[in-house]
Parts: structure tokens; sequence; C-alpha cells
């Protein structure tokens, strides 16, 4: 090995391209070894390569000819090492497709295959082969593979996204629920105790039991599912009543979603065995709910299945009370006992209100025998005038609103009162509301929602308007644990005119967040009579030099505690939490707020890749410098966001999250953290939707042209003169934004079309204050010709860099938002390839 690699290297620092004819015999001419390789071969390819002999313009066609040979070798490692030195051009782009090198028997190989098919010109035909390739489940269940599709998808996304939309389901019924969080473990039952049974004949699913009520169940952890390769079924001949059942924990006073998919053979109800209103067949329950003090509540039980069923999805909208933890049942029998067989799976628990904490803020539920009928859990009160109050037979999206009139003038309102609330919690009002000539006095507000005995209110409505959302968001005061909410017609003075009001909600708007204590409000601490010493959930860490953590209240952003990092030599340190718990193939978004002394500084000697420690900054521990997207290196005087996203691949495991002070180096002075958020932001556990996620987001962000990516074979957009000066704007961290010419101006990531061998002048400027630099690679994402400026982190500050345009640019991007600030660079007189 060592000498071929000398004689690699003195080939290519000696420029012997009279060797090529040499070099070509030997990657024509396989010699295997004992295990299968060829050294020849790969160090010949390697060769050529460094030579230039593969370069796509100025290369020997002789060679390029036996490097794309090389892609039918029956030795994987040359195969490889041919898709990793081949030019990207459609010749190697159809060869890939040509010898399905996508989906050949080496794993590593068919990575190389779409990294290299997305570095090609942008093809149909190749975005539907990548689609093929990942829609097999033992594709999109490997996460390596699952990013390589995502980038060779978003290069041939023309071809991908309609193959993918052809095929797939994309619809989300109407809400959101494929972006809510499951809070259920193992929730469709792929994950056996132990994980791989390893030959064990009767596993069980993680975090599920079973209950025998009555009767003969048996109980069988099923090799068949609704998705995926496992369920949980119930089976009897003789009659049972039996249940699969798991715990989790909830917010009190919550509205959630409980649904399942169940399947069901011959199930049969048993005549004399019924309690109350059972037997059921085959459902769902919350036995808390289900089962109370004062008897069966049959309302929070959905309508069971009996006979013969597919799949079918049945749910139930309940609301946790003051339950902070919810039992579970996939229910065969249910009161009762039913013979036959029933699966159970994808079974789900979701918040679809952000936490909710209104009761019947739809007004949908009347309180049934009063005559008037009135909208259960709201009552009305008239402070002043005369009003006339309305349970109206028309709403904003369902069937029932409530309603105030007037023509005299009236201060009054609908009301909802003893809405528990967290003290010193942020929540959001919001609500429709439609209104017919509302007229105010002079002290009046017109039509609003608004918290009893507060400031806090929606905008108000006059005059006349169709419905229209208002809304607000607040913190509660220290002692606040209740609050009473208003549909205000008036307000402050008399109004005279119709209100309409409906879809009233009162939420938690990081209700989803999954970091327990996010804000640090909880101390680790029970004895209430001394100082906390450390916050719940969270301890800390110091990878090198000396910090003091500290827990403190002199400083918070929200609430009235915070995290704290100081070190007067030098420290690289961090506060951190630890999930486990995270779904597979999802997008997940981390977020911190950060600000710093005024003597804080980091290391120019540290060893991240900005070429010094990052300063303060937020990472996922596993992902390394990879998940670092924001960071300030200089003091930040007020609050700033840090934030990050990532995705947790197919088999996702432990995750630890970093609050990072210092970060690849050390750091000194002082850093607070606050308000940290983690949410599930994307995918729905399947590796095939987040590639496809990944690929529409992609589209979007570049403008919807989704064939620039990989260089397009007839251009992009109007060519761009030589000697012209290009203005771009770092506004976010989500992409460039083009100013000028025209041509780009308020693009996000505009593609530039330049000429080959212009001289241009980009111009850019730090518009939100993050970090940003700007720089021109090569297809490898290698800087092409020192293009790169240094990093501005001031709001306002501009930079430019003047370069020569060469045939390797490829794109221009921003190193510290490398994901999302980028952009295509394409060649004009080139054709793109």
């Amino acid at each position: 090995m060592f000498w071929r690699r000398t004689a690699q290297r003195l080939l290519v620092e000696r420029n012997e391209t009279g060797a090529l004819s040499s070099l070509v015999d030997l990657v024509t001419t396989e010699t295997l070894d004992e295990i299968n390789l060829d050294p020849a071969a790969i160090h010949a390819l390697w060769t050529m390569h460094g030579l230039g002999a593969l370069d796509a313009d100025t290369g020997n066609s002789t060679a390029i000819q036996a490097a794309l040979g090389a892609l039918t070798h029956s030795s994987p490692g040359v195969r490889l090492t041919a898709l990793r030195v081949l030019p990207s051009t459609t010749d190697t782009r159809q060869a890939i497709l040509d010898n399905d090198l996508l989906n050949d028997e080496d794993g590593r190989v068919a990575m190389w295959a779409l990294v290299a098919l997305a570095q090609t010109p942008s093809d149909d035909a190749s975005g539907e082969a990548v689609y093929q390739m990942i829609s097999a489940e033992s594709n999109y269940r490997d996460t390596v593979l699952v990013d390589a599709a995502s980038l060779a998808g978003a290069t041939h996304a023309d071809g991908f996204i309609p193959a993918y939309e052809a095929n797939e389901d994309t619809s989300d019924g109407g809400d959101d629920t494929d972006e809510l969080p499951n809070l259920l473990e193992n929730p469709s039952f792929e994950t056996p105790v132990g994980g791989d049974t390893g030959g064990d004949s009767d596993p069980m699913p993680a975090g599920w039991s079973t209950t025998p009520y009555t009767g003969s169940p048996e109980f069988t952890y099923a090799e068949t599912g609704y998705e995926g390769d496992r369920s949980v079924q119930v089976s009897s001949t003789e009659g049972a009543d039996a249940s699969w059942n798991t715990t989790v924990a909830v917010d009190p006073n919550t509205e959630y979603t409980l649904s399942a998919y169940v399947k069901t053979d011959s199930v049969q109800l048993v005549d004399g065995t019924s309690i109350g209103e059972g037997p059921l067949g085959a459902t769902i329950s919350v036995e808390q709910l289900a089962n109370t003090d004062s008897g069966t509540q049959w309302d929070t039980i959905p309508s069971g299945l009996t006979g013969t069923n597919d799949w079918t999805e049945v749910s139930i909208t309940i609301n946790s009370g003051d339950l902070e933890e919810l039992q579970i049942n996939c229910l065969f029998g249910g009161y009762g006992e039913a013979t036959g067989t029933a699966w159970f799976d994808s079974v789900s628990l979701t918040d679809p209100d952000g936490t909710d904490v209104l009761s019947n803020g739809s007004f949908e539920e009347s309180t049934g025998s009063n005559e008037p009928a009135m909208p259960a859990d709201w009552t009305t009160n008239t402070f002043a005038g005369t009003a006339e109050y309305t349970y109206a037979d028309a709403g904003q999206d369902g069937s029932q609103s409530v309603q105030i009139s007037s023509a005299e003038g009236a201060d009054a309102v609908w009301l909802t009162d003893g809405i528990s609330v967290q003290p010193e919690t942020e929540y959001t009002l919001s609500g429709w509301i439609k209104t017919e000539n509302v007229q105010t006095s002079d002290s009046a507000r017109g039509a609003l929602f608004n918290v009893h005995t507060t400031d806090f209110e929606t905008d108000p409505l006059t005059g006349t308007n169709d419905w229209t959302e208002v809304s607000t968001t607040f913190t509660t005061g220290a002692d606040t644990t209740t609050v009473q909410i208003n549909c205000l017609f008036g307000g402050y003075g008399n109004a005279t005119g119709t209100a309409w009001f409906d879809n009233v909600s009162l939420t938690d708007p990081d209700g989803n967040n999954l970091l327990p204590n996010a804000s640090f409000e909880e101390s680790s601490d029970t004895d209430s009579s001394s100082e906390p010493e450390g916050p719940a959930n969270w301890e800390s860490t110091t990878y090198g030099g000396t910090a003091e953590f500290t827990y403190t209240s002199d400083v918070a952003r929200t609430g009235d505690y915070s995290v704290r990092v100081d070190s007067t030599e030098g420290a690289d340190a961090s506060w951190t939490q630890f999930r486990d718990d995270l779904e597979p193939n999802s997008e997940y978004r981390f977020r911190a707020w950060v600000k710093t002394s005024d003597d804080f500084s980091n290391s120019e000697d540290g060893f991240g890749e900005i070429g010094s420690s990052y300063g303060v900054t937020i990472n996922v521990h596993s992902l390394g410098q990879g998940s670092v997207t924001d960071y300030y290196t200089d003091p930040v005087e007020d609050w700033q966001l840090l934030e990050t996203t990532f995705s947790t691949g197919a088999s996702p495991g432990e995750f630890q999250f970093n609050l990072l002070f210092g970060g690849w180096g050390n750091a000194t002075g002082t850093a607070w953290f606050d308000d940290t958020e983690l949410k599930r932001i994307g995918g729905s556990g399947n590796g095939l939707e987040l590639v496809y996620d990944r690929v529409t987001e992609h589209v979007e962000a570049t403008s919807g042209d989704g064939s620039d990516d990989g260089g397009s074979d007839d251009g992009g957009s109007d060519v761009i003169p030589s000697g012209s000066t290009i203005e771009l704007e770092a506004e976010s961290n989500e992409g460039w934004t083009g100013v000028s010419p025209s041509g780009i101006a308020d693009a996000t990531n505009p593609t530039l079309t330049l000429e080959a061998g212009g001289e241009y002048t980009v111009t850019w400027t730090n518009r939100n204050g993050a970090p940003h630099n700007f720089e021109v690679v090569n297809g490898d994402d290698t800087v092409v010709n020192d293009i790169s400026t240094s990093y501005l982190a001031t709001q306002g500050e501009s930079q430019s860099v003047t370069f020569t345009v060469t045939d390797s640019m490829a794109e221009y991007v921003c190193r510290a938002h490398s994901f999302r600030m980028r952009g295509t660079i394409e060649i004009a007189s080139s054709g793109g390839n």
C-alpha cells in the first residue's frame, strides 16, 4: 500500500501524463485479491483524477471511457472509486442509470451513486430513478441512503416530485397531525423489548403490556402491520374481554386526539356478557376517562369494529382534566366478550391545538335540555346598557357561534371562567369575530376578546366585517392559576350593532416543546427553604478549561430563572439535556436564547471549522459541528435566538442537546441561556417521506426552480453581463436574498448565470446580525480560487469580492448556514454540462 501511494503521489506531482496508457490498462484489466479488491485499479483511477485526465472539459477521452467502464467492475471498491472521480457530466449520469448503480448490491456503491448523480445536470429520468430506489423499504430505513437520496432528489426534483406524488399519498386530511409529535412510546410496535429479538420466539413490543379482563384471550406480537412490519393482536375462539395497553405522561387540562388503525377478522360479540353498552368489539380507550367513579363514560370511547374489516382508523378527542398520566387501551371485546381476531397499529396521542385549555371554544357543544339552548361552559353578563344574547345557528367553520346585539347600546360579554393556567407562562388568546354595523361610544372598544380584569386583549373590530381572526399573546402573573375569557361587545363603554364570536382558543405556544423545564423555572431541589442549586432535567459539562455553572435568578429572558456559564481563564463547556424519545426519520428544530457580558470573547486558537471557537452556540452532540448553525463570537448585549435543525435517521437513539460556551475551543466572560425549545417540524417517521419533504422544501427555497442545482441542460436565468456588480443580502439564515440586477431581485438563493471568463463583483450585506460570509465553491464544496470573505456578525455591515469566472464554479454559499444559504452558479457558455 505504501509503495502504491508513493507511486501515485509521484506520478501526480511530476505530471506524468505519459503514464496514462498504463493506468488505463490497470483500470480495464481486473486483478482481484483474496478479499475481492483490485488495488491497482483503484490507485490508477485516483492517479488519473490527480493528473486531470478525468476533467470534463480538458480530460483525456480514453481515460474517461476507462473510468466509465469501471462502473461495471466486479469489485465494489473499484465501482465506488469510479463514481468519486468521474466528471459530473450527462455521460456519467447516463452510465449510473444504465448500470443500475442506485440499486447496487453494495450499499456504499449505491450511496456514492446517489451523491455522484446529485452533481450531474438535472434530468427527469434520474429523479424518477431516485424515487424508485428510495421507495424500497430496505433503502428508506437506511439513514445514509436517505441523506444521499435527498441530495440527488433535490438536483433532479422535476423528475422525483412527480414520481413520488403519482405513487404516494400526499394528502394531509385537512390537518397538520403529521407534524405533531406523537406522545406514545413505540406507537407502531416496531421495537421489541431489548431491541433485536435475536431469535427470541416470544418477544413483546417495548412499552406495551397485556391485560386479560375476562374469558380466554390470546395475545400475539404480530409480524404484520398497517405500516411497518409489526402490530399487536388479540384473538379468542371462546370469547374474551382484553387489551394491550401503555401509559403516557400528559399535561393537565389539555385537549388530545387519540387514534389508531384497527383490522378485524370475524369479530363477533358474545351474547350475555355485556357490561352497560358493551361489548363494543375492537376499539381504543383512555382508562381513566372511560372508567370514572360516576360510571363508564361511553362518549369517550370510539365506536368498535365488528365482523371483518381492513385497516380502519378510529379516533376520539379527549381532555386530560386534572390527570398527568393516561393509560391507553387497545380493546378487544370492551365491556363484554368477543370472538375472532383484531390487530392494532399506529396508535397516536397528539395535541391538535397546541395545548388549548379552553373547553368548547367552538361552541358546538350545547347544554342540551336547557330552553333556550346554551353553549356548554359559557354564560353571559351585561355590564351596562341593554344586550340581546343569541346562541346562533351559524359559525365560522361549524354550525354554532355566540352573538351579541344591541340597538340602544351595551357593554356585555359571553364568558367562560375558571380556566386553569400555569403562572408566569406565555399563552396565545385567539378567535374569530364577525360584525354588522358595530358602532362605539368614545370610550368603548368594539368587538374583541380579552382576559378579564387585565390589559390583555385582541384588536377590536368596528363597522361591518366578515369573519376575521384576531389574537394576542400574553404572560400570566406569578400568582395566576385561573383566568376568565370574554367575548367582549363594547368594552369600557357601550356599542350598538351585532357581533358574532367563534372558535376561541387559549393555547400555550410552547405546548409541543419536547424539552422538559425548557425555561429553567423548575429546580432540581425539593427543599424550598434554600436557594435552588440547579435546574431540573439539565446538567453541566466541562470539556476543557475551567468553568463556573450557575442557576441564576439575576437575569432571565422570561420567568425568573436562566442558566449561566462563567470563565475568567477560558473554558469549553455546556449546559446539557438528554432525550431518547425522538421519532425516526423526522426533522426537529432546537432553539435557545442567549446573551453575554460585555467582556465576553472567544478563543482565536480554537479548532472549530470557522477557524476559532464558536463563542456561544447550540448543537446536537452526536452531530458535532455539522449541527452548529447560529453562533456569536462577539458580545451579545440583548437576547438573541440560536437555532439549528436536524434529522433523526432511521434508528434514533439518545440525543444530547448542548448550550455551548466556547465550543471547539475556549471562551471567557459570561453567557446566559434561557427559553430552550425542541420541536418536531417535519417527517412522519418514514424515510421516503423525509426525502420528499426535503426535496420540496429545497425547491421552495430556490424559488421553485428545482432543475438548477446540478446545472441544467438549457440554462436557468438571464445571463448577467460581465463587469456587473451583484448585490445580495443575508436577511435571515434561511437563504440569500437577491437585490440586483433586477433579474434576481427578491428571489431566495437566486441562480447566478455568468459569462465564462467574465469578471464580477459580489457585494453582500448582513441584515439580521447573525454570522455570515460569502464563498464560491465547486461541485465538491471546495472554495474556488480563494473566493471567500471573512465573517461579518454586525447588522448593516457589507463586504465585496471580485472574481473571474471559471468552469469549476458551481455554487455560492454562506459557510455558517450552508444547508440553506446556497445558490447555483451557471456558466452561460458551457450549457450547464
